[in-house]
Protein backbone atom coordinates (compact mmCIF):
# COMPACT_ATOMS: atom_id res chain seq x y z
CA UNK A 1 0.00 0.00 0.00
CA UNK A 2 1.47 3.32 -1.10
CA UNK A 3 1.61 6.51 0.95
CA UNK A 4 -1.20 8.03 -1.12
CA UNK A 5 -3.34 4.90 -0.62
CA UNK A 6 -3.00 5.27 3.14
CA UNK A 7 -3.73 8.99 2.90
CA UNK A 8 -6.89 8.46 0.84
CA UNK A 9 -8.01 5.53 2.99
CA UNK A 10 -7.59 7.57 6.18
CA UNK A 11 -9.52 10.46 4.61
CA UNK A 12 -12.35 8.14 3.58
CA UNK A 13 -12.59 6.48 7.01
CA UNK A 14 -12.47 9.86 8.76
CA UNK A 15 -15.37 11.18 6.66
CA UNK A 16 -17.33 7.93 7.21
CA UNK A 17 -16.88 8.16 10.98
CA UNK A 18 -17.83 11.85 11.07
CA UNK A 19 -20.95 11.22 8.99
CA UNK A 20 -22.07 8.29 11.15
CA UNK A 21 -21.44 10.12 14.42
CA UNK A 22 -23.32 13.15 13.08
CA UNK A 23 -26.35 11.11 12.01
CA UNK A 24 -26.29 9.12 15.28
CA UNK A 25 -26.06 12.29 17.37
CA UNK A 26 -28.90 13.91 15.45
CA UNK A 27 -31.05 10.81 15.92
CA UNK A 28 -30.31 10.65 19.66
CA UNK A 29 -31.03 14.32 20.29
CA UNK A 30 -34.33 14.32 18.36
CA UNK A 31 -35.56 11.03 19.79
CA UNK A 32 -34.57 11.79 23.37
CA UNK A 33 -36.17 15.24 23.47
CA UNK A 34 -39.29 13.93 21.72
CA UNK A 35 -39.69 11.15 24.31
CA UNK A 36 -38.21 12.87 27.36
CA UNK A 37 -41.40 12.47 29.42
CA UNK A 38 -41.64 8.74 28.60
CA UNK A 39 -37.97 8.21 29.45
CA UNK A 40 -38.39 9.91 32.84
CA UNK A 41 -41.56 7.95 33.62
CA UNK A 42 -40.00 4.61 32.69
CA UNK A 43 -36.90 5.39 34.75
CA UNK A 44 -39.03 6.18 37.79
CA UNK A 45 -41.25 3.11 37.35
CA UNK A 46 -38.46 0.61 36.71
CA UNK A 47 -36.04 1.93 39.31
CA UNK A 48 -33.23 1.93 36.75
CA UNK A 49 -30.93 4.87 36.21
CA UNK A 50 -31.29 7.05 33.13
CA UNK A 51 -27.84 5.98 31.92
CA UNK A 52 -28.72 2.29 32.12
CA UNK A 53 -31.97 2.91 30.25
CA UNK A 54 -30.26 4.96 27.54
CA UNK A 55 -27.61 2.30 26.96
CA UNK A 56 -30.17 -0.51 26.94
CA UNK A 57 -32.53 1.23 24.51
CA UNK A 58 -30.28 3.37 22.34
CA UNK A 59 -27.41 0.88 22.09
CA UNK A 60 -29.39 -1.55 19.88
CA UNK A 61 -30.97 1.44 18.10
CA UNK A 62 -27.53 2.70 17.03
CA UNK A 63 -26.62 -0.77 15.78
CA UNK A 64 -29.79 -0.72 13.68
CA UNK A 65 -28.95 2.80 12.46
CA UNK A 66 -25.55 1.59 11.23
CA UNK A 67 -27.26 -1.26 9.37
CA UNK A 68 -29.66 1.12 7.62
CA UNK A 69 -27.10 3.83 6.83
CA UNK A 70 -23.99 1.78 5.94
CA UNK A 71 -24.62 1.63 2.19
CA UNK A 72 -25.50 5.33 1.92
CA UNK A 73 -22.67 6.49 4.20
CA UNK A 74 -20.14 4.49 2.19
CA UNK A 75 -21.25 6.29 -0.98
CA UNK A 76 -21.29 9.72 0.70
CA UNK A 77 -17.84 9.22 2.25
CA UNK A 78 -16.34 7.96 -1.00
CA UNK A 79 -17.74 10.87 -3.01
CA UNK A 80 -16.62 13.51 -0.52
CA UNK A 81 -13.14 11.98 -0.25
CA UNK A 82 -12.71 11.97 -4.02
CA UNK A 83 -14.12 15.50 -4.36
CA UNK A 84 -11.72 16.69 -1.68
CA UNK A 85 -8.61 15.48 -3.51
CA UNK A 86 -10.01 16.94 -6.73
CA UNK A 87 -10.38 20.38 -5.12
CA UNK A 88 -6.81 20.18 -3.77
CA UNK A 89 -5.54 19.35 -7.29
CA UNK A 90 -4.02 16.14 -5.89
CA UNK A 91 -5.91 13.96 -8.37
CA UNK A 92 -4.61 16.04 -11.29
CA UNK A 93 -1.00 15.53 -10.18
CA UNK A 94 -1.53 11.79 -9.81
CA UNK A 95 -3.08 11.47 -13.26
CA UNK A 96 -0.17 13.45 -14.71
CA UNK A 97 2.10 10.64 -13.45
CA UNK A 98 0.16 8.17 -15.61
CA UNK A 99 -1.95 6.63 -12.82
CA UNK A 100 -5.57 5.90 -13.77
CA UNK A 101 -8.59 6.99 -11.77
CA UNK A 102 -9.45 3.34 -11.15
CA UNK A 103 -6.11 2.80 -9.41
CA UNK A 104 -6.64 5.94 -7.34
CA UNK A 105 -10.01 4.89 -5.93
CA UNK A 106 -9.05 1.23 -5.42
CA UNK A 107 -8.39 1.61 -1.65
CA UNK A 108 -11.79 3.30 -1.25
CA UNK A 109 -13.58 0.47 -3.06
CA UNK A 110 -11.74 -2.15 -0.97
CA UNK A 111 -12.49 -0.32 2.29
CA UNK A 112 -16.13 0.12 1.28
CA UNK A 113 -16.42 -3.59 0.54
CA UNK A 114 -15.00 -4.41 3.98
CA UNK A 115 -17.51 -2.05 5.64
CA UNK A 116 -20.38 -3.62 3.69
CA UNK A 117 -19.19 -7.10 4.71
CA UNK A 118 -19.12 -5.90 8.30
CA UNK A 119 -22.69 -4.60 7.89
CA UNK A 120 -23.75 -8.06 6.65
CA UNK A 121 -22.25 -9.65 9.77
CA UNK A 122 -23.96 -6.99 11.89
CA UNK A 123 -27.30 -7.65 10.16
CA UNK A 124 -27.13 -11.45 10.40
CA UNK A 125 -25.27 -12.05 13.66
CA UNK A 126 -25.62 -9.00 15.95
CA UNK A 127 -29.03 -7.43 15.31
CA UNK A 128 -31.03 -10.70 15.74
CA UNK A 129 -29.82 -10.79 19.36
CA UNK A 130 -31.58 -7.46 20.02
CA UNK A 131 -34.84 -7.97 18.11
CA UNK A 132 -36.83 -8.05 21.36
CA UNK A 133 -35.69 -4.48 22.11
CA UNK A 134 -35.75 -3.19 18.53
CA UNK A 135 -39.28 -4.47 17.94
CA UNK A 136 -40.68 -2.20 20.65
CA UNK A 137 -41.11 1.51 21.08
CA UNK A 138 -39.82 3.41 24.09
CA UNK A 139 -43.33 3.31 25.62
CA UNK A 140 -43.46 -0.49 25.92
CA UNK A 141 -39.74 -1.32 25.87
CA UNK A 142 -39.52 -2.12 29.59
CA UNK A 143 -42.79 -4.10 29.59
CA UNK A 144 -44.71 -1.33 31.32
CA UNK A 145 -48.39 -0.74 30.56
CA UNK A 146 -50.52 -2.29 27.83
CA UNK A 147 -50.61 -2.40 24.04
CA UNK A 148 -53.58 -2.94 21.70
CA UNK A 149 -54.24 -6.52 20.66
CA UNK A 150 -55.73 -7.16 17.24
CA UNK A 151 -57.57 -10.33 16.28
CA UNK A 152 -55.33 -13.32 15.64
CA UNK A 153 -56.01 -16.78 14.23
CA UNK A 154 -53.74 -19.48 15.59
CA UNK A 155 -52.88 -21.73 12.65
CA UNK A 156 -51.93 -24.64 14.93
CA UNK A 157 -55.24 -24.87 16.85
CA UNK A 158 -57.54 -23.02 14.44
CA UNK A 159 -58.81 -20.66 17.15
CA UNK A 160 -59.63 -17.01 16.49
CA UNK A 161 -58.48 -14.88 19.42
CA UNK A 162 -59.76 -11.36 20.09
CA UNK A 163 -58.99 -9.00 22.96
CA UNK A 164 -58.97 -5.30 23.70
CA UNK A 165 -55.36 -5.15 24.92
CA UNK A 166 -52.34 -7.10 26.11
CA UNK A 167 -50.80 -6.30 29.47
CA UNK A 168 -47.07 -6.72 28.98
CA UNK A 169 -46.16 -7.00 32.65
CA UNK A 170 -48.23 -10.11 33.49
CA UNK A 171 -48.98 -11.44 29.99
CA UNK A 172 -52.77 -11.13 30.23
CA UNK A 173 -55.43 -10.34 27.64
CA UNK A 174 -58.28 -8.04 28.67
CA UNK A 175 -61.82 -8.81 27.46
CA UNK A 176 -60.60 -11.97 25.78
CA UNK A 177 -62.73 -13.93 23.30
CA UNK A 178 -61.77 -17.34 21.91
CA UNK A 179 -63.74 -18.49 18.87
CA UNK A 180 -63.34 -22.25 18.67
CA UNK A 181 -62.72 -24.15 15.42
CA UNK A 182 -65.51 -26.29 13.97
CA UNK A 183 -64.12 -29.57 15.32
CA UNK A 184 -64.41 -28.26 18.90
CA UNK A 185 -67.87 -26.68 18.70
CA UNK A 186 -69.92 -29.70 19.78
CA UNK A 187 -71.25 -27.97 22.89
CA UNK A 188 -70.35 -24.28 22.50
CA UNK A 189 -68.76 -22.08 19.82
CA UNK A 190 -66.78 -19.56 21.80
CA UNK A 191 -65.47 -18.70 25.24
CA UNK A 192 -65.43 -15.14 26.54
CA UNK A 193 -63.90 -13.88 29.76
CA UNK A 194 -62.82 -10.73 31.54
CA UNK A 195 -59.21 -11.84 31.53
CA UNK A 196 -57.06 -14.49 29.83
CA UNK A 197 -53.69 -15.32 31.34
CA UNK A 198 -50.89 -16.99 29.42
CA UNK A 199 -49.52 -19.79 31.66
CA UNK A 200 -46.73 -22.29 31.25
CA UNK A 201 -47.05 -26.05 31.37
CA UNK A 202 -47.27 -27.71 34.82
CA UNK A 203 -47.82 -31.32 35.97
CA UNK A 204 -51.58 -30.51 36.04
CA UNK A 205 -51.93 -29.09 32.53
CA UNK A 206 -50.03 -28.19 29.32
CA UNK A 207 -49.20 -24.63 28.32
CA UNK A 208 -52.22 -22.53 27.45
CA UNK A 209 -54.59 -19.70 28.31
CA UNK A 210 -56.38 -19.54 31.67
CA UNK A 211 -59.60 -17.60 31.14
CA UNK A 212 -60.92 -15.90 34.28
CA UNK A 213 -64.33 -14.34 34.84
CA UNK A 214 -65.93 -16.44 32.09
CA UNK A 215 -69.06 -14.79 30.65
CA UNK A 216 -69.80 -17.24 27.87
CA UNK A 217 -70.77 -20.05 28.26
CA UNK A 218 -73.01 -18.71 31.00
CA UNK A 219 -72.30 -21.52 33.48
CA UNK A 220 -68.66 -22.53 33.02
CA UNK A 221 -68.77 -24.87 36.04
CA UNK A 222 -71.39 -27.01 34.29
CA UNK A 223 -69.85 -27.39 30.82
CA UNK A 224 -67.93 -30.46 29.76
CA UNK A 225 -64.26 -30.62 28.90
CA UNK A 226 -63.46 -31.09 25.21
CA UNK A 227 -60.84 -33.48 23.82
CA UNK A 228 -59.38 -33.68 20.33
CA UNK A 229 -57.17 -36.49 19.00
CA UNK A 230 -57.09 -38.10 22.42
CA UNK A 231 -55.85 -35.00 24.25
CA UNK A 232 -57.88 -32.58 26.34
CA UNK A 233 -58.03 -29.16 24.72
CA UNK A 234 -60.60 -27.35 26.87
CA UNK A 235 -60.49 -27.92 30.63
CA UNK A 236 -63.67 -27.16 32.58
CA UNK A 237 -63.99 -26.68 36.37
CA UNK A 238 -66.54 -29.51 36.48
CA UNK A 239 -63.87 -32.04 35.51
CA UNK A 240 -60.76 -30.43 36.99
CA UNK A 241 -60.66 -29.37 40.63
CA UNK A 242 -57.73 -26.99 40.18
CA UNK A 243 -60.00 -24.62 38.23
CA UNK A 244 -62.34 -22.16 39.96
CA UNK A 245 -66.01 -21.97 39.06
CA UNK A 246 -65.57 -18.98 36.73
CA UNK A 247 -62.43 -20.28 35.00
CA UNK A 248 -61.81 -22.28 31.84
CA UNK A 249 -58.44 -23.43 30.55
CA UNK A 250 -57.60 -23.79 26.84
CA UNK A 251 -54.51 -25.78 25.89
CA UNK A 252 -52.55 -23.87 23.26
CA UNK A 253 -48.98 -22.75 22.76
CA UNK A 254 -49.10 -18.99 22.17
CA UNK A 255 -46.41 -16.36 22.36
CA UNK A 256 -48.42 -13.20 22.95
CA UNK A 257 -45.48 -10.88 22.42
CA UNK A 258 -44.69 -12.63 19.15
CA UNK A 259 -48.31 -12.06 18.08
CA UNK A 260 -48.23 -8.35 18.98
CA UNK A 261 -44.66 -7.50 18.04
CA UNK A 262 -44.01 -10.33 15.60
CA UNK A 263 -44.20 -8.23 12.45
CA UNK A 264 -41.81 -5.64 13.88
CA UNK A 265 -39.43 -8.28 15.24
CA UNK A 266 -39.46 -10.31 12.02
CA UNK A 267 -37.53 -7.66 10.10
CA UNK A 268 -34.69 -7.92 12.62
CA UNK A 269 -34.32 -11.69 12.25
CA UNK A 270 -31.45 -13.19 10.30
CA UNK A 271 -32.05 -14.80 6.92
CA UNK A 272 -31.55 -18.20 8.56
CA UNK A 273 -34.20 -17.41 11.18
CA UNK A 274 -36.58 -16.16 8.47
CA UNK A 275 -36.26 -19.41 6.57
CA UNK A 276 -36.57 -21.48 9.75
CA UNK A 277 -39.74 -19.63 10.79
CA UNK A 278 -41.49 -20.94 7.69
CA UNK A 279 -41.66 -24.39 9.31
CA UNK A 280 -43.62 -23.12 12.31
CA UNK A 281 -47.29 -24.22 12.16
CA UNK A 282 -48.49 -20.89 13.53
CA UNK A 283 -46.39 -18.80 11.15
CA UNK A 284 -48.37 -17.17 8.35
CA UNK A 285 -46.17 -16.82 5.29
CA UNK A 286 -47.29 -14.26 2.71
CA UNK A 287 -45.97 -12.44 -0.31
CA UNK A 288 -44.40 -9.75 1.87
CA UNK A 289 -42.31 -12.36 3.67
CA UNK A 290 -41.06 -13.78 0.38
CA UNK A 291 -40.03 -10.32 -0.81
CA UNK A 292 -38.39 -9.54 2.53
CA UNK A 293 -36.21 -12.65 2.47
CA UNK A 294 -35.00 -12.09 -1.08
CA UNK A 295 -34.57 -8.37 -0.44
CA UNK A 296 -32.35 -9.11 2.55
CA UNK A 297 -30.17 -11.45 0.48
CA UNK A 298 -29.81 -8.87 -2.30
CA UNK A 299 -29.20 -5.86 -0.02
CA UNK A 300 -25.36 -6.12 -0.11
CA UNK A 301 -25.50 -6.23 -3.93
CA UNK A 302 -27.57 -3.03 -4.01
CA UNK A 303 -25.25 -1.29 -1.52
CA UNK A 304 -22.20 -2.08 -3.61
CA UNK A 305 -24.06 -1.11 -6.80
CA UNK A 306 -24.88 2.25 -5.21
CA UNK A 307 -21.16 2.87 -4.66
CA UNK A 308 -20.07 1.73 -8.12
CA UNK A 309 -22.70 3.96 -9.76
CA UNK A 310 -21.97 7.15 -7.84
CA UNK A 311 -18.21 7.12 -7.35
CA UNK A 312 -17.16 6.91 -11.05
CA UNK A 313 -19.66 9.62 -12.02
CA UNK A 314 -18.20 12.05 -9.49
CA UNK A 315 -14.53 11.35 -10.15
CA UNK A 316 -15.02 11.71 -13.92
CA UNK A 317 -16.66 15.14 -13.64
CA UNK A 318 -14.48 18.24 -14.03
CA UNK A 319 -16.75 20.13 -11.60
CA UNK A 320 -15.18 19.99 -8.13
CA UNK A 321 -18.01 21.63 -6.17
CA UNK A 322 -18.90 19.73 -3.01
CA UNK A 323 -22.54 20.75 -3.26
CA UNK A 324 -22.81 19.42 -6.82
CA UNK A 325 -21.26 16.15 -5.67
CA UNK A 326 -23.72 15.96 -2.76
CA UNK A 327 -26.65 16.62 -5.09
CA UNK A 328 -25.52 13.91 -7.49
CA UNK A 329 -25.13 11.51 -4.60
CA UNK A 330 -28.63 12.34 -3.40
CA UNK A 331 -30.13 11.77 -6.85
CA UNK A 332 -28.55 8.31 -7.13
CA UNK A 333 -29.65 7.30 -3.62
CA UNK A 334 -33.22 8.49 -4.18
CA UNK A 335 -33.48 6.69 -7.51
CA UNK A 336 -32.30 3.37 -6.07
CA UNK A 337 -34.36 3.67 -2.88
CA UNK A 338 -37.58 4.65 -4.66
CA UNK A 339 -37.19 1.82 -7.16
CA UNK A 340 -36.55 -0.65 -4.34
CA UNK A 341 -39.52 0.48 -2.22
CA UNK A 342 -41.90 0.57 -5.19
CA UNK A 343 -40.94 -2.87 -6.48
CA UNK A 344 -41.10 -4.43 -2.99
CA UNK A 345 -44.54 -2.93 -2.41
CA UNK A 346 -45.82 -4.26 -5.73
CA UNK A 347 -44.54 -7.71 -4.83
CA UNK A 348 -45.98 -7.64 -1.31
CA UNK A 349 -49.44 -6.80 -2.70
CA UNK A 350 -49.10 -9.52 -5.37
CA UNK A 351 -49.22 -7.01 -8.24
CA UNK A 352 -46.01 -8.60 -9.54
CA UNK A 353 -46.04 -12.36 -9.86
CA UNK A 354 -44.09 -14.25 -8.72
CA UNK A 355 -43.66 -11.94 -5.76
CA UNK A 356 -39.98 -12.76 -5.25
CA UNK A 357 -39.23 -11.29 -8.69
CA UNK A 358 -39.99 -7.82 -7.31
CA UNK A 359 -36.95 -8.07 -5.00
CA UNK A 360 -34.75 -8.61 -8.05
CA UNK A 361 -36.08 -5.66 -10.07
CA UNK A 362 -33.69 -3.03 -8.58
CA UNK A 363 -30.74 -5.33 -9.24
CA UNK A 364 -31.83 -5.97 -12.83
CA UNK A 365 -32.40 -2.23 -13.40
CA UNK A 366 -29.20 -0.75 -11.94
CA UNK A 367 -26.49 -3.44 -12.11
CA UNK A 368 -26.26 -3.26 -15.96
CA UNK A 369 -25.18 0.39 -15.61
CA UNK A 370 -22.20 -0.51 -13.41
CA UNK A 371 -19.86 -1.57 -16.27
CA UNK A 372 -20.71 1.71 -18.03
CA UNK A 373 -19.82 3.85 -15.02
CA UNK A 374 -16.68 1.82 -14.27
CA UNK A 375 -15.52 2.57 -17.78
CA UNK A 376 -15.17 6.21 -16.70
CA UNK A 377 -12.36 5.21 -14.29
CA UNK A 378 -9.92 4.41 -17.08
Amino acid sequence: MSIFDRYLLLLFLKIFLICFVSFAGLYLVIHMFTNLDELSAITAASGKGMGQLLVGFYGPALIELFDKMAGILVLVSAIFAVTWIQRKRELLAIEAAGITKGRVVRPIIIASTVILLFSIANRELVIPNFKQQLGRSIQDWTEQGSVPFASYRDSASGMMIRASQLNLADQTLAEAEFELPLRLTKYYKQIEGELARNVRATPLHPAGMLIEGVKQPANPDQISSVACDGATVIFSPRDYAWLKEDQVFIACNLDLEEIVFGRQMAKYASVYEMVQSLSKPSRRFGFGDQVQIHGRILQPVLDLTLLLLGLPLVISRPNQNLFVAAALCMVIVVMVQLTTMASHALGAYSVIQPAVFSAWIPVLVFVPFVPITLGKLK
